[in-house]
């Protein structure tokens, strides 16, 4: 059979010469299961044996259950390296200032009560 064919078109042609010349005791069901466990068996998709692989994956071929095997720090290394995440001296709302005691909390609730 043709490799540009489907497997769909080779299990009809399979099943078509079946049926020429199966009995007429075989159910059509049975002839098309016939059809498709031979187009199988005779079309297997060819595996290499061997497999060659020098070193680690890069990182962009790698799935995501592997590339979050760590936490997601190699995830979070890398997009600071490209720029992606941003650094500052404030995280979500937390200034330097109320680190170092230097904050009105008064004015604060006042802030956020207007």
């Amino acid at each position: 059979m043709a490799d540009f064919m489907n497997k769909t078109q080779k299990v009809s042609l399979v099943y078509i010469e079946l049926k020429k010349h199966a009995s007429a005791d075989i159910s059509d069901i049975r002839l098309l299961q016939g059809s498709e466990k031979l187009v199988n068996e005779l079309f297997k998709e060819k595996q290499p044996k061997f497999v060659i692989h020098e070193g680690r994956n890069a990182f962009e071929f790698l799935s995501l259950e592997h590339a979050y095997d760590d936490g997601g720090w190699r995830v979070f290394e890398k997009e600071l390296s490209r720029g992606f995440f941003r650094m500052f001296d404030d995280w979500e709302g937390v200034s330097v200032d109320l680190l170092a005691d230097k904050f009105d909390l008064e004015n604060i609730v006042n802030q956020i009560a207007a």
